[in-house]
């Protein structure tokens, strides 16, 4: 049996910009990845304070605001 293991869809830290915004302030670094299995993309973040945070993200401009509004709120 196959074993599926999700791929790497991009890395963002500190300094660089998420789909053109710059990380919120008290985010560590966060993650793309893309789940084959159901074919879907996560998000995935860690606070500063060491807090993992996941939510489905889809690459459109409302995700992009969606997912920039969740990660500010969990700092």
């Amino acid at each position: 049996m196959a074993r599926i293991t999700p791929i790497s869809e991009g890395m963002w830290t500190p300094g660089f910009a998420f789909f053109g915004v710059p990380l919120p302030k008290g985010i560590a670094k966060c993650q793309l990845l893309h789940d084959h299995t159901y074919d879907i993309v996560n998000l995935h973040w860690i606070t500063v304070d060491g807090e993992k945070h996941s939510m489905p993200f889809e690459q459109t401009d409302e995700g992009v605001t969606a997912a920039l509004v969740a990660m500010k709120l969990t700092c």
